[in-house]
């Protein structure tokens, strides 16, 4: 048996050996091997030793071949395990601040306005005597859903007297307009 054929059954030997599909190393093997005895085949048989040349070249392309193979798969190996990339945040939008069309109203039990003047929070369904004491205006802090008592008058504290303000000048004590949360 000559070289030629020699390599020709290592040839077919690993190659019918497989199980399974080729990977990218084993497919990078067999073409290195395959251009690899060409070329030795081709330089050798100047010299007159074809087959040495064929099997030295099938030797060296093989193992070119899977290392090139090699790198080839570890990039495609690499790239399959990098996790994709993450979905986008959700947006939450927070609904706007409820609009009150027209201020509402409330009965306060006589004896309960503060002195002209002066100021004083009242909460919807709370009994008076749980309601807070007159305090000076300016000091004020209006929380959501109260009201403020002020000469007589019961004003809606979720309501926008500002707006209101502007659009009927003069119809709203500066009072109230100053201690109204902003809006």
């Amino acid at each position: 048996m000559g070289p030629r054929s020699l390599a020709l059954v290592a040839l077919l030997v690993a190659t019918s050996g497989c199980s399974g599909p080729l990977t990218t190393r084993e497919k990078g093997a067999l073409a290195g091997g395959a251009i690899g005895a060409g070329a030795g085949a081709a330089i050798g048989s100047t010299s007159g030793h074809t087959g040495t040349g064929a099997l030295v070249g099938a030797g060296v392309g093989a193992i070119s071949g899977a290392l090139i193979g090699d790198a080839i798969q570890g990039a495609e190996q690499h790239r399959a395990a990098q996790s994709p990339p993450p979905p986008p945040p959700h947006v939450v939008v927070a609904p706007p601040p409820p609009v009150v069309a027209a201020p509402r109203t409330i009965r306060v039990p006589p004896g309960h306005y503060p002195p002209p003047g002066r100021c004083r929070l009242w909460y919807a369904g709370r009994p008076p005597g749980h309601q807070p004491p007159p305090t000076p205006c300016e000091r004020l802090a209006v929380a959501p859903g109260a009201f403020i008592l002020y000469n007589g008058t019961a004003w809606d504290g979720s309501y926008d007297w500002r707006g209101h303000a502007r659009r009927h000048p003069g119809s709203v004590p500066r009072v109230i307009i100053d201690v109204s949360p902003r809006r």
